[in-house]
């Protein structure tokens, strides 16, 4: 009963952040010049901003948000060992914790450039007002 119990709060945990609003959203390239055709990352923060998603390498992961300083950071992971942090400028370091023994200076495995994407919300509320037909009762 208790595991059962387990995996429906992984279940309900899992499943409220990956369908929360997306509030914050970066694509990121090689390049800092270039016609933004070949994404190699996307990062998102989620409302509340505690959490959000990394998409890099073909591969997508729920991760925790936060920042150090003025960078924006996402950790993910086990135990976090995968960090993916922009700074101000939009130059971004994706660093692999996942081999690192403690006291290592550990450089980042790939250096890349992003920008700010805008958040369209295709839910928009569409809202009608009827106005009355005969407006002189109303003057």
């Amino acid at each position: 009963m208790s595991r059962i119990l387990i995996i429906l709060i992984f279940m309900f945990f899992f499943t409220t952040i990956a369908n929360a609003e997306v509030v914050e959203s970066w694509i990121c390239q090689e390049s800092s010049n270039g016609d933004w055709s070949k994404i190699i990352a996307t990062v998102e923060v989620n409302k509340g901003k505690e959490n959000g998603k990394v998409d890099i390498f073909g591969e997508s992961h729920i991760a925790t948000f936060g920042t150090i300083g003025t960078n924006k950071s996402w950790k993910y992971g086990s135990s976090y060992e995968f960090v993916f942090m922009i700074k101000p400028n939009g130059e971004a370091m994706y660093y692999d914790y996942s081999k690192a023994t403690k006291g290592d200076d550990v450089k980042p495995q790939i250096t890349l450039f992003c920008k700010e994407k805008e958040i369209v919300k295709e839910d928009a509320p569409n809202i009608k007002i009827k106005l009355p037909e005969d407006k002189s009762e109303h003057i």
